[in-house]
């Protein structure tokens, strides 16, 4: 016997809620054995995330999937629970480092380098520990450099659905910055 439409909505929420990372529609079309057809997972997700848009925990579509999150009107209320999350901040360099693996990946460190004026050795290692960027493998090129990109975990970190998602390279121009005027 076929659940209800609001047993299979009740379902597709729970499996949001539970599960550790964004909650795909091939994970939810498995839940139901493939007799949900993933159009209308969709529209139940989809669903999810407008009903819930105004609340304090919502749905949100993130890295290709859906996840509960707190809504960022109440971080100040889940900052006085919690405590101030520092240990997740990342710092300038981080964030640096970071941007430049975003928009030129696969990237080596010397490339990196380059682009930033400083050796990135440090800030790599804690970018792989976090688990936002990794080595996707290693240059052609003498030397075999390790080639960096980033991971779904920079996806939710930044709460993208995909790397189209990020704001285009000019928005950080010189050019823009100073009113579209060179010197």
């Amino acid at each position: 016997m076929m659940a209800t439409a609001e047993k299979i909505r009740e379902i597709v929420e729970m499996c949001i809620f539970i599960a550790p990372q964004p909650c795909t529609l091939e994970q939810l079309h498995k839940v139901f054995e493939g007799k949900i057809p993933k159009d209308e997972l969709k529209a139940i997700a989809d669903e999810l995330v407008d009903s819930t848009r105004e609340k304090a925990v919502m749905v949100v579509e993130v890295a290709a999937g859906y996840q509960m999150q707190t809504n960022p009107a109440y971080a100040e209320y889940a900052r006085r629970l919690m405590g101030d999350a520092k240990e997740n901040a990342l710092s300038k360099a981080a964030m640096e480092t970071l941007s430049i693996i975003a928009y030129k990946q696969p990237v080596n460190q010397a490339e990196i380098d380059a682009i930033r004026g400083k050796n990135s050795t440090g800030v790599l290692v804690t970018l792989v520990d976090k688990g936002l960027i990794k080595m996707l493998g290693r240059a052609k090129d003498p030397g075999r450099a390790y080639l960096y990109g980033t991971t779904k975990e920079f996806l939710k970190y930044l709460r993208l659905n995909s790397l189209a998602d990020l704001p285009p390279v000019e928005v950080f121009s010189p050019e823009q910055e100073s009113g579209g005027m060179t010197r």
